[in-house]
C-alpha cells in the first residue's frame, strides 16, 4: 500500500496512532493531551462543536460486552464518516461501560480497548479526540462502580463534562447513537441528537434519524447553520421530513 493511501481511497499524510492514557476522571485521551499539547486544528478556539459518538452499534459492532481488543470489527463507513466530519467538529466518544461495574472486565482493559480502536482508526486517516466512558451500574457487583451517578447515559454528564473540559459548544454540536437514550442524552444536554437504525422510528418527531454513520454525518453537515439560509427546524431525507425539537427540550421514550 502506498503511503498516505488506504482501502478506502483516501490520500494525505496519515495520522499516528495516539498513545492513550487516563485522564482525570473516566476518560481516554491523547498522551500530548494530557501532557498539555492540544491538536493543531482550525477548531482549536472555546466554543468550538462536537459530535459525540456512543461507540457500540455506532462505531463498532455491538458485541454485547467487548472485552479483548482483538475483537473490534468497525462498521462500514464509519471511516468515511468520521473523516467528514472532522473537518467541522471535534469527535468525542461517549460509551456506557457496565461491564465494569458488572465485573467482567476493568479500566485497564477498556483502555487497552481504546488504545486498539484508536489504532484501527489511525490507520484509516481518523482521529478521535477523546473518549468518555461510564463504569457505573446501579446494581452491578464491583463496589466502587455500584453507585448511581450522572454519567451514565441518558444522563447528560459525559457530554457536560467533555464540554467543560474541551471547551466544547452543546448548543453547535450533536449526540450520535443507536439508542434512544443516547439521543436523550444529547438533548438533555443542549446538543441535538441523532439516532442510527431502526430503533429511532419511533423518535422522529425529536431527533434526526440515519440508516447508518455515513448518513448521519450528511444529516449533521447539511443541518450546519452555515450550510443554509436559515436555521431550519426540518431536515429531510429518504424517511421523509424530520423535526428537530432540541428547544423543546423533549426526548423520546426509553
Amino acid at each position: 500500500m502506498l503511503e498516505g493511501v488506504n482501502d478506502s481511497g483516501w490520500g494525505g499524510e496519515l495520522p499516528l496512532a495516539p498513545n492513550l492514557s487516563k485522564g482525570l476522571g473516566y476518560v481516554h485521551l491523547p498522551s500530548n493531551v494530557i501532557e498539555g499539547i492540544a491538536r493543531s486544528s482550525s477548531l482549536d478556539s472555546f466554543g468550538q462543536p462536537a459530535v459525540f459518538l456512543d461507540r457500540d452499534g455506532v462505531l463498532i459492532e455491538d458485541m454485547g460486552f467487548l472485552r479483548k481488543p482483538e475483537d473490534i470489527r468497525i462498521l462500514p463507513g464509519v471511516t468515511q464518516a468520521l473523516r467528514l466530519l472532522a473537518a467541522k467538529f471535534r469527535l468525542v466518544v461517549t460509551t456506557n461501560q457496565s461491564g465494569i461495574a458488572r465485573g467482567l472486565f476493568n479500566e485497564e482493559t477498556l483502555l487497552e480497548i481504546h488504545q486498539h480502536l484508536a489504532k484501527l482508526l489511525a490507520a484509516e486517516g481518523v482521529a478521535i479526540d477523546a473518549y468518555y466512558y461510564c463504569p457505573h451500574l446501579e446494581g452491578g457487583t464491583v463496589t466502587a462502580y455500584r453507585v448511581e451517578c450522572e454519567c451514565r447515559k441518558p444522563k447528560p454528564g459525559m457530554l457536560q463534562q467533555a464540554s467543560i473540559n474541551m471547551g466544547l459548544s452543546l448548543a453547535d454540536s450533536y449526540m450520535v447513537g443507536d439508542n434512544p437514550r443516547d439521543a436523550q442524552a444529547g438533548l438533555s444536554a443542549g446538543a441535538k441528537g441523532v439516532i442510527i437504525g431502526e430503533t429511532g422510528a419511533g423518535c422522529s418527531n425529536f431527533v434526526m434519524v440515519a440508516k447508518n454513520m455515513l448518513e448521519a454525518a450528511e444529516l449533521i453537515l447539511a443541518d450546519r447553520p452555515e450550510s443554509n439560509d436559515s436555521k431550519s427546524d426540518l431536515i429531510g431525507n429518504s424517511a421523509g421530513s424530520i423535526t428537530m425539537s432540541n428547544r423543546e427540550k423533549r426526548s423520546c421514550s426509553l
